[in-house]
């Protein structure tokens, strides 16, 4: 995914263990954050799957080796460390030995809806631990937690300030600031000064009063009165 704004993509690997069709229709219904999920494809061979885009989520078969021999959900991982794997395998066994080796979650044949749902409720969660989703006033992003350096408000606006020097523009604040970073409660390197700025502390190379100097050489000021609470954090955070 490499920082890219990107709506949840997945991929399929096919298999007769799980009807394609009527998982890709149970995967728009059910969808992630109460959207439908775009851009399924379905891949017929390990490598065309591993030569196409990223995707957050795949369904592999369970032990599909590539043509170098590698498992395909280890060259899966390897080529996409982000992404989420289910496991599909007729054999509950072998389904649960895919799960632990490479996998977020296994399907076993048959497959029921409400097993189907219960998976993508986990996969869910995970996507939660790990991305967080922007809206604007036209459409909505996907970001790596971990790309996100900090967040602050210009004028009734968030903004995202990424690693790599891009800034993403999200909604216009109509509530209270927190209620639009709740996705980022699941990390406790991200902290909030104040009222309107969020850090990612695992981005930041030093803290000198009320500046805050990050690894890539970004430098933003917080506020003076909020100084005292920063580098309680920051001293926190290197204990």
């Amino acid at each position: 995914m490499k920082g890219e704004s990107t709506l949840i993509k997945t991929a399929i690997y096919n298999s007769l263990t799980v009807p394609v069709d009527a998982l890709k229709q149970l995967l728009k219904e059910y969808g992630i954050e109460h959207h439908k999920l775009v851009d399924v494809k379905v891949y017929d061979s390990a490598s065309d799957l591993l030569a196409g885009p990223a995707a957050h989520i795949y369904f592999l078969k369970g032990y599909t080796y590539t043509e170098d021999n590698q498992l395909l959900g280890f060259a899966v991982r390897d080529k996409f460390p982000d992404a989420l794997i289910v496991c599909m395998a007729e054999d509950a066994k072998d389904a649960f030995l895919g799960y632990r080796f490479h996998a977020a979650a296994c399907l076993t044949q048959p497959t029921q809806k409400s097993e189907l749902e219960e998976i993508l409720t986990d996969l869910e969660n995970l996507i939660k631990e790990r991305f967080i989703i922007v809206y604007t006033k036209t459409k909505r992003f996907i970001l790596r937690c971990k790309d996100i350096q900090y967040i602050n408000i210009v004028g009734r606006n968030l903004c995202y300030h990424l690693v790599t020097g891009e800034t993403v523009t999200g909604q216009t604040l109509r509530t209270a600031y927190k209620r639009y970073i709740k996705q980022l409660e699941y990390h406790s390197n991200f902290v909030t000064i104040g009222l309107s700025v969020t850090i990612n502390l695992d981005e930041v190379d030093t803290v000198e009063g009320s500046k805050v100097i990050f690894k890539n050489g970004d430098i933003i000021y917080i506020a003076a009165k909020h100084q005292k609470e920063l580098e309680q954090l920051w001293y926190k955070y290197l204990s």
